[in-house]
């Protein structure tokens, strides 16, 4: 990981208050958090982790506000860590306890515009008004074995698979003691597929596979949340997966996160689209070719349907 800042910091006058301060989920932290930690540290003024109150969502959020806090203070017991609603929240805290100048932590230029949007500006969130706000870009190498390509879903990936020992090397020394208890705590909400859907009928078994797929490969859902108009295999899906939205294997499956395209996809197109996929090898494009001339099973098609019916009249 580096830093490089965006613009050029400018001077602080005797008797204003600089803070350090970045926003994520940390839903469980790592040690791929721990460089944004030390980083923050040697930042300019006071250093503050904020993390995201947003309430539990499996699989990609499993611990609710609390947890996540006390599992990020075991994992760095030298930093200040609070809860925010968002950024907006946060920077309203910050300018409240007075303070004056900021310099914001992101990987991404996002977070960032809205600070400087709303600088001066009343709104629902409050008033904030720095005198200078300043970046500092961070980056990472998701494919890196070390600290750097560590992430919370590799984390949450490692409980899935029942790997330990892989997750006890994702987590900082100082809450090494307590990997075990969370790794526990998060199996029992995470699972594997069949003790998360327990309920989700045989069928439907496969569209979870094609919904962890999707969930692990988000830039596919967003070319075909763009493209789905176009393809008309897409639109079917979503007309005939509409009716069953109380299921539970649709339920099981918006567990995933997924917006509607991704859960009518990863029902309609079954082992067929999945094996599909697969053969893709990682290719983005032969993927999105999958995607665009993909044409559904029909036998599959018909079994879906009628387990669909079968669990209407079981609800």
């Amino acid at each position: 990981m580096f830093l490089r800042e965006v613009f050029d910091k400018p001077v602080i006058e005797a008797g204003d208050k600089e803070v350090s301060f970045a926003l994520g989920r940390l839903n469980p932290a790592t040690t791929g958090h721990g460089l944004l930690v030390e980083a923050l540290k040697q930042g300019p003024g006071d250093a503050i982790l904020f993390l995201t109150d947003r309430i539990a969502k499996p699989p990609s959020d499993p611990l609710q506000p609390q947890e996540k806090l006390d599992w990020a203070k075991k994992s760095f017991p030298d930093i200040n860590i609070e809860l925010a609603k968002n950024i907006m929240f946060a920077a309203v805290e910050l300018y409240r306890r007075g303070y004056t100048d900021v310099t914001f932590f992101e990987g991404e230029d996002k977070l960032g515009k809205l600070l400087e949007k709303y600088n001066g500006v009343e709104s629902t969130h409050g008033m904030f008004k720095f005198n200078s706000i300043n970046f500092q870009r961070l980056s990472r190498n998701p494919d890196a074995d070390d600290a750097t390509g560590m992430s919370a879903s590799k984390l949450r990936q490692y409980v899935i698979d029942d790997d330990f020992a892989s997750f006890e090397e994702g987590v900082t020394k100082s809450a090494k003691p307590y990997a075990k208890k969370m790794f526990d705590k998060l199996k029992g909400i995470l699972g594997n597929n069949e003790s998360l859907d327990e309920n989700i009928v045989s069928v439907g078994s496969m569209a979870l596979k094609i919904a962890k797929f999707l969930y692990d490969n988000k830039w596919l859902i967003t070319f075909s949340v763009a493209a789905w108009k176009g393809i008309s295999w897409i639109a079917d899906a979503i007309e005939t997966v509409k009716e069953y939205l109380d299921l539970p294997i649709v339920r099981g499956i918006v567990k995933y996160g997924l917006p509607a395209i991704g859960v009518a996809m990863a029902l309609y197109g079954g082992k067929k689209l999945y094996d599909q996929l697969i053969a893709a090898d990682g290719d983005k494009e032969k993927m999105k070719d999958v995607i665009k001339n993909f044409e559904p099973d029909e036998k599959h098609l018909r079994d879906l349907e009628d387990e669909f019916k079968a669990e209407l009249k079981a609800v």
